[in-house]
């Protein structure tokens, strides 16, 4: 493991690992991330553009959700906008969308016509 390389692993509950999430947003919007262990501290600060990759994976009764964000000191990733490119959401909304798509409403044109036929 390099020199400038900080792991720390934890178990939590949901509450806990909001308020790690929290800080981690007020790390960004500062440009500024410190992260502590027992023994270590590291600073990065974010660049103007950051790679995020999220990873969901469900398999044999173990749920798994990586969030990665990555930058470079030198050159720049292309800029992508996380919220346009990807959709996270629950698959009953992401079928109604779908089929909401697939069926568009139907036009009516003319004028309506009465009872009597006027």
């Amino acid at each position: 493991m390099s020199k400038n390389t900080l792991i720390h692993k934890f178990v939590s509950d949901p509450d806990e690992v909001a308020a790690f999430f929290q800080a981690l947003i007020e790390g960004f919007k500062n440009r500024k991330i410190t992260v502590t262990s027992e023994v270590r501290e590291q600073t990065v600060v974010p660049a103007e553009i950051i790679e995020m990759t999220v990873e969901a994976v469900q398999r044999k009764g173990r749920i798994r959700l990586n969030v990665s964000a990555s930058w470079s000191e030198v050159e720049p990733y292309p800029k992508r906008n996380l919220f346009t490119d990807m959709l996270v959401t629950s698959k009953d909304e992401v079928k109604a969308e779908a089929k909401s798509e697939a069926q568009p409403e139907a036009k009516t044109e003319g004028k309506a016509e009465g009872k009597d036929g006027s």
